[in-house]
């Protein structure tokens, strides 16, 4: 398997709807909440999503987690195990592969503490994997820490959102940046364990530590820098899921397009 690509796909019409969506786009994998993503609650009781999905051309489901989990959280940390398991399961019943979460606001420590908590075996789908932030009061901001979290945690893989570590200070606007972000990616511990690539552009400047995505090529990381991010990524078993703004919209197609003329572009020379 080399490079899929895909959305974060609406749900709310109904799986159906959603594949068939996802298809007419050109997604070959497809990224979903499994629930209101601002609620404890809320998870879809619908019998049949994993037929549903297992007779189209989109493999494998990606799950996301809710905003509101935060494992570095005092207050709602253990709280936030729990419904990452709840998730988790919900993911077996729907024949999800991953399931990514953030790390949260708060404390390392609290962090490690409550990712120690989680139970399961976890060398069955859908594999926890943890995204890196934007950068502020968030943890998992850098890839050095994301690095330690890894390291500690065998059982995580790694989700890369390329609009997060540029708007944390990682420059893939720049030669220079980037050839600095691929050498620490080309560490064996990255290689190994990243497993979903979110290519967004960035609204926001370098640096900004504000999580805000644009459309491909058209924010400040620009066209360059996407198409050098998606060079380094092209042929690594990796999905490659997208949120950009206006999902749901003509810019879909028009994201799709333009990664798909970038990935022909690289392959013609």
């Amino acid at each position: 398997m080399s490079l899929k690509i895909g959305f974060h796909v609406p749900i709310g019409k109904g799986w159906e709807k959603a594949i068939s969506y996802a298809e007419s786009t050109g997604c070959e994998t497809i990224q979903a909440f499994c629930h209101n993503p601002r609620s404890w609650e809320g998870f879809s009781k619908k019998k049949g999503i994993k037929e549903i999905i297992s007779k189209s051309r989109i493999k494998p489901l990606i799950l996301h987690s809710a905003y509101v989990v935060n494992l570095a959280s005092s207050l709602y940390g253990e709280k936030s195990v729990e419904l990452l398991l709840r998730e988790r399961e919900k993911g077996k019943e729907w024949g999800a592969e991953y399931l990514i979460f953030h790390p949260g606001s708060g404390e390392k420590e609290i962090l490690y503490k409550n990712l120690e908590k989680l139970s399961g075996d976890f060398s069955t789908p859908p594999y926890l994997t943890v995204e890196n932030s934007s950068g502020g009061k968030k943890l998992g901001k850098t890839l050095s820490e994301i690095e330690e979290v890894l390291l500690k945690f065998p059982f995580l893989r790694f989700c890369l959102d390329t609009a997060h570590l540029f708007q944390e200070g990682g420059d893939f606007s720049s030669g220079e940046g980037r050839e600095k972000i691929f050498s620490t990616l080309s560490k064996e511990i990255f290689k190994r364990r990243i497993k979903v690539l979110h290519l967004n552009d960035s609204l926001t400047p370098l640096s900004s530590h504000i999580d805000r995505h644009y459309h491909i090529g058209k924010g400040k990381i620009g066209e360059e820098g996407m198409r050098e991010i998606i060079r380094y990524f092209l042929n690594k078993e990796i999905y490659l899921i997208m949120e950009t703004p206006g999902i749901g919209s003509k810019w879909d197609f028009i994201n799709m397009k333009k990664v798909k003329s970038i990935i022909e572009e690289i392959r013609n020379g």
